[in-house]
């Protein structure tokens, strides 16, 4: 897959390209003309010795071969330094076995700078004498000015020369410099992916271990509740107590990981359990009580336990642990997105409640439909909404409790022998 950085680096490398071949054209065809030069210089001085004072070269028959030897030297010029530096580009950088050592290119430059002076000399004096004249005719004072001149020329050469070198340093400078950019900024990019890699790996671990322990705790609950449900059923009062408060930890639980359908559950548990006929110990009870849908002390403590985990459930408390009043902040929060928790159903409907003592309970919308609640106190309760149908309310008192829109009236419940009513 190629990248952005990798598109980036591409379009550097075609730009690299052009420019190369655009240097070595020019470095080419520089060397080309350089030896071009040379060759044409030493043919001259040749011809000019070998030929006596006064010929005409410039229309000798044999100085086509002289041209010939000239296009010659430029074209051998060009291939050799195009072949050199294509080596050269296609290797990185060249070979120091294969590579020409510094010794041979400073006596080649020396040679070069010895033809080229010899050259300058002999075309000024060549200027300077007379046609049919001996080039010792010169005169001192003009051979000095020419040495001068020469000598001006070649360092004028050996600057232009010098100026190439230090053009291909910086160039050499600069493309090591370029190639440590991107050799940078791909290291750079590279930890940048690696350290977003590394994120995500740690934050599915996180995620994944989060979900474990979400599944343990789960679990743990799911067993506390079946293990409840056992001791609801037991025939030992106090166990049945202990399992009504373990349904309430456990139902507290569920309602602060929003698991309403388990709160649910658990208040349908604790219905149930209301609905059944009393259970009593046998080595507490008198003779005279059993058959009876009256509850013993103990029974009455469990069924009021009951009562009050249920209300618990309908309302939590609003005050607690740290913890839970943040919990109840964010469920809050939830709640304006989500919507408010859905209202628990109890259903009591037949339950035996006689002579419990259900003072400041908070169960609204609770149904009572034919319940046995004989003497029961609901003083200062919160029964709005409840539904009291067919119950028996002989002696109930309902001292301050709220009967909102309970059915049926106020007159029906005190036909229904209710006391403490509120007038109408």
């Amino acid at each position: 897959m190629t990248s952005k950085n990798d598109t980036t680096i591409n379009g550097d490398g075609s730009a690299t390209e052009i420019k190369k071949g655009a240097q070595t054209n020019f470095f080419a065809n520089f060397i080309a003309a350089l030896f071009a030069a040379t060759v044409a210089a030493i043919w001259w001085i040749s011809a000019e010795v070998f030929t006596p004072d006064g010929t005409n070269l410039w229309w000798e028959g044999w100085q086509f071969f002289g041209v010939l030897l000239v296009a010659a030297a430029a074209v051998a010029g060009f291939l050799t330094t195009k072949y050199y530096l294509k080596n050269r580009h296609s290797h990185g950088k060249r070979d120091t076995q294969s590579a020409t050592p510094l010794l041979a290119l400073v006596i080649l430059g020396v040679i070069s700078a010895i033809l080229l002076l010899t050259a300058l000399v002999y075309v000024q004096i060549e200027l300077l004498t007379p046609p049919g004249d001996s080039i010792s005719s010169i005169s001192s004072g003009e051979l000095l000015d020419v040495a001068r001149s020469s000598a001006f020329g070649l360092g004028a050469l050996g600057a232009v020369a010098l100026l190439l070198v230090n053009y291909r340093k910086q160039h050499a400078v600069e493309s090591a410099l370029e190639l440590d950019r991107i050799k940078h900024t791909d290291t750079l990019q590279q930890a940048r992916e690696d350290l977003q890699h590394e994120r995500e790996k740690q934050s599915k671990h996180v995620e994944l271990e989060n979900a474990k322990q979400r599944a343990l705790e789960i679990s743990a609950l799911h067993d506390r509740f079946s293990k409840a449900v056992g001791q609801l059923a037991d025939s030992k009062l106090p166990i049945r107590l202990g399992a009504v408060y373990a349904i309430t930890g456990i139902a507290t639980d569920w309602r602060l990981r929003r698991q309403y359908v388990h709160v649910q559950s658990c208040a349908d548990l604790l219905c149930s359990y209301l609905r059944t006929s009393p259970q009593t110990d046998t080595n507490s009870v008198s003779s005279s009580d059993k058959g009876s849908r009256r509850a013993s002390g103990v029974e009455r403590d469990v069924r009021r336990a009951a009562l009050e985990a249920l209300s618990s459930m309908a309302n939590p408390p609003k005050t607690g642990s740290f913890a839970t009043m943040i919990k109840q902040i964010q469920d809050h929060l939830a709640g304006a997105f989500q919507g408010a928790p859905p209202e628990l159903k109890v259903d009591l409907s037949g339950a035996a409640l006689a002579g419990l003592d259900l003072k400041n309970s908070r169960i609204s919308g609770v149904n009572f439909t034919g319940s046995d609640l004989t003497e029961a106190t609901f003083a200062s309760a919160d029964l709005s909404g409840a539904i009291l149908r067919d119950a028996i309310l002989t002696g109930v008192s309902f001292l301050g409790t709220n009967l909102t829109n309970a059915v049926p009236d106020c007159r029906t419940l005190r036909l229904q022998g209710a006391i403490d009513l509120p007038p109408e």
